[in-house]
């Protein structure tokens, strides 16, 4: 249903954001696939899409702000992606289809430090393996660089979808297998292709996306294995045998969920 966000909410990160963020968002929406949901008539309501989600994940590497930011910048992206969602269904091409399950992979996956989102990736597998295993991954990638340019949000979305898979399986840091056949080929095939088969060299690609550490740095830290050239590493510092990634004190997402809970239960 229509909503309408109090002026206390409009905050920088959707209503006026900072600099890094307005660049990031710009360079993103130069190599989105323009079709008749991302269409330059839709222009302004794609910006508010790709700068939300860009700020979303600025928000959760800052620790100096209120944790109304990243509340009013989860609201309005999830409208969004409700609202992308039922317009790529009925019409949308294949590839604005794939962009909008990596924008909901991406927001979700963020939403994790809330609460598992188990059924909802699990759901969101299934619409990206709908969407892609009837095109073969070279096809896909030489179609999608023929409308855009740039593999960058197929390579995202695809990562996102990598990490989710580790999400579900209970292997929160690092891939240790290789991801379901579908995924896999796909995955192996891009990065491949980009060749990146190192974690730096494909987090060096994917934050110049919309990127947090905590949920994009799984793939990087994957990328030996989903490339299928060797094993994945932890990052420096790291606990090989720790289950899932932690942070030494709350962000703002951790923050936002002690304020929800204590609201809810008074």
């Amino acid at each position: 249903m229509p909503y309408h966000m109090h002026e206390d909410f409009r905050t920088l990160y959707f209503y006026n954001p900072n600099e890094t963020i307005v660049k990031a968002t710009l360079d993103s929406l130069t190599k989105l696939p323009i079709g008749s949901v991302f269409s330059k008539q839709r222009a302004p309501r794609t910006k508010r899409l790709v700068q939300g989600i860009h700020g979303l994940a600025h928000a959760q590497t800052r620790f100096d702000i209120g944790w109304i930011a990243p509340w009013a910048n989860i609201y309005d992206v999830s409208y969004l992606l409700a609202q992308l969602q039922l317009e790529v269904e009925q019409h949308g091409s294949l590839e604005e289809r794939v962009v909008v399950i990596g924008c909901q992979m991406q927001f979700f996956g963020m939403m994790t430090v809330f609460v598992e989102q188990t059924d909802i990736q699990n759901h969101l597998l299934g619409r990206l393996e709908e969407a892609i295993t009837s095109i073969d991954p070279s096809d896909l990638c030489e179609r999608w660089l023929e409308l855009t340019g740039s593999l960058d949000w197929l390579l995202w979305t695809f990562c996102n979808a990598g990490v989710s898979v580790l999400q579900l399986t209970g292997c929160h840091s690092l891939a240790t297998e290789p991801l379901p056949n579908w995924l896999q080929l796909a995955v192996e095939y891009i990065l491949q292709h980009l060749r990146l088969s190192q974690p730096d060299d494909l987090r060096a690609r994917l934050q110049q996306m919309p990127y947090t550490e905590i949920w994009n740095g799984r793939a990087c830290q994957s990328a030996p294995v989903w490339s299928n050239t060797g094993i994945a590493t932890s990052p420096p510092g790291s606990r090989e045998s720790s289950p899932s990634y932690t942070q030494p004190t709350p962000n703002k997402f951790e923050r936002l969920r002690k304020y929800s809970d204590y609201w809810f239960a008074t």
